[in-house]
């Protein structure tokens, strides 16, 4: 991953503030990856930075100039777009011929801004000053992938000017048609139908919403949308990812229940077995059909709805035993929102300690025939008092963090947050 840490915006931030322009770029830089954090987002295993790769960045462009792809002018070095046939390659844009100045071509885009006082500068062979945004990517990331890259990621408003012009840059350099194999342009999240922007101020920060949600809801949401679509964030979407949420944690708690003899349920293991088999072929087609992960989404989400479904047979003479499905389906899922990034330690129906989840165990059990007691009495004071008495002993764990939920012959708990 590449960090840019000099640019007109930081610049500019830093004069208003009165302070270094890398003062500016660390406190983002050290605030964008405890964000990460904070979501559950693996930090990049390599990091550059801008500043700290101008050699390579005045050795790429010294490059380009030998290859007749880029040309010095008095306002610094720019790329020559007439030279590469294949420019534009994402998408058609027009521009004002009127407006090229002292570039060759309209197209053309900066490599090299020249020196100017106040800003931050560095000695090259065509002139002090710093680099423009497109050519530190292709620098950086070229010191790294070398003359090929499979995956490339950004928002769609990278896909023109940055992709696209890092793109021709780096096919240039490497003399190849092809650079990146794949660029990934997810879509904007947008609030009252404009994208959210620090320039404009319409903002959710990422610390704000973890105050009163769970980085897994913010997931959820994600999923559901294609990777490429735009997401109008409201309220709505918070509530049912908490509700998708919810069904997952109680059908993995269910699963254990089940799968820690619990109760018996009427499983057709075969029938199971023969869905996961399906389910992992729908998923993996989906997911190499651009990341399709909301098509795989919805396949897991059907998978959990039909295990809940076997599971909650329970008809009395008809317990076929399936432990090998039900334990199969449920590392499948588990595993799946595993690899997106959840963190199912904070949601699952099972505590971290075991001794802890026998003692709960019991106690269930314990109300439930408290509770069949007392159901199975005339209507009464008596039978009232031991009904009040058990919906007392539930409140009283839901506070403590446990939900329990009454079922036809069992009673079960899940950890609530």
């Amino acid at each position: 991953m590449n960090i840019t840490d000099v640019d007109d915006k930081i610049i500019q931030r830093a004069q208003e503030l009165k302070i270094s322009y890398l003062e500016v770029a660390r406190k983002y830089e050290a605030s964008f990856f405890q964000d990460l954090a904070a979501l559950n987002i693996r930090k990049p295993s390599i990091v550059l930075r801008a500043t700290e790769h101008i050699n390579e960045i005045v050795h790429f462009i010294e490059e380009l100039m030998r290859l007749g792809y880029a040309y010095r002018t008095t306002e610094g070095v720019f790329f020559d777009t007439s030279r590469d046939s294949a420019y534009p390659r994402f998408r058609q844009v027009d521009v004002d011929q009127n407006t090229k100045g002292v570039k060759r071509n309209a197209r053309d885009f900066a490599l090299w801004k020249p020196e100017k006082a106040g800003e931050p500068s560095w000695t090259a062979s065509f002139g002090s000053g710093r680099p423009g945004w497109h050519i530190e990517c292709s620098a950086m990331a070229s010191k790294v992938f070398g003359n090929d890259l499979d995956l490339h990621s950004g928002g769609k408003d990278l896909e023109f000017p940055h992709h696209e012009n890092e793109e021709a840059q780096c096919c240039a350099f490497h003399q190849r048609s092809t650079w990146a194999r794949c660029y990934i342009h997810p879509g904007f999240v947008r609030l009252s139908g404009d994208k959210m922007s620090k320039s404009i101020g319409n903002v959710i920060h990422i610390k704000d919403f973890l105050k009163d949600h769970s980085a897994e809801k913010l997931r959820m949401i994600c999923l559901r949308f294609p990777l490429r679509a735009e997401i109008d964030f409201r309220d709505k979407l918070v509530s049912e990812s908490a509700s998708a949420l919810a069904k997952l944690n109680d059908a993995l708690a269910l699963s254990d229940d089940y799968l820690r003899g619990r109760f018996s349920a009427d499983i057709s293991q075969h029938d199971l077995l023969k869905a996961l088999n399906i389910t992992r072929e729908n998923v993996d087609k989906a997911l190499a059909d651009d990341f399709s992960f909301a098509r795989a989404t919805a396949q897991i989400v059907a998978l959990t709805d039909m295990l809940v479904q076997a599971l909650r047979k329970t008809e009395e003479g008809k317990m076929a035993p399936g432990h090998v499905a039900v334990a199969s389906l449920s590392n499948y899922i588990r595993n799946y929102y595993c690899t997106m990034g959840f963190r199912l330690d904070t949601m699952s129906g099972v505590a971290e300690d075991s001794q802890l989840s026998n003692i709960v165990d019991k106690m269930m059990d314990f109300r439930f025939e408290v509770r069949q007691l007392a159901l199975a009495l005339s209507p009464g004071d008596e039978r009232d008092k031991l009904l009040k008495s058990c919906d007392e002993f539930r409140e009283d764990l839901q506070v403590e963090g446990i939900a329990i939920k009454d079922m036809k012959y069992r009673t079960s708990w899940t950890r609530s947050h």
